[in-house]
């Protein structure tokens, strides 16, 4: 069994301190390695930045994207455009049945009002509320000739 003293634990002091700059160090090339790589310092290992000749292959999903995007708003705008002419169908035929019914209302009650006119008509002609000219002209001649005669009459 081993024990731990304190001359182990002296042992390891200051230790720590050279494993940091260890580290740090290997982070740092491995930083400069990476950016080498990518930004072509070691000969465009990894394209370097560089876009590749001809069309890229993320040019051409940027492309397709494109087209889809495009191809669906014109399917969208044109499933847009059919659902209103449905609904501008279903209401123009709503409108024409509402309007035919008025049609069929508006002939019985002008039917209705020229069935009332003519009776009204014939009430009015049959009760003398209302003399026509012709005979209010007869009627005053008569009642002058009636005027006359009395008149003569109580002289004579």
């Amino acid at each position: 069994m081993v024990t731990e003293t304190t001359t182990d634990s002296n042992r390891f002091a200051g230790k720590g301190a050279g494993n940091a700059g260890i580290a740090l160090g290997a982070t740092g090339v491995g930083l400069w390695l990476l950016q080498a790589l990518f930004n072509g310092g070691l000969g465009g290992i990894l394209g370097g930045a560089r876009p590749p000749a001809g069309d890229p292959p993320w040019s051409r999903d940027l492309n397709y994207e494109r087209q889809l995007t495009q191809a669906d708003a014109k399917i969208g705008k044109l499933e847009g455009q059919l659902y209103t002419d449905q609904q501008v169908n279903a209401v123009r035929q709503e409108i024409q049945g509402a309007t035919a019914a008025q049609a069929v209302f508006n002939a019985t009650m002008n039917g209705t009002v020229a069935a009332i006119n003519a009776q009204t008509r014939q009430l009015m002609g049959m009760t003398g509320l209302i003399i026509n000219g012709p005979a209010m002209a007869a009627s005053e001649g008569a009642a002058a000739a009636f005027k006359g005669s009395a008149a003569a009459s109580a002289n004579g």
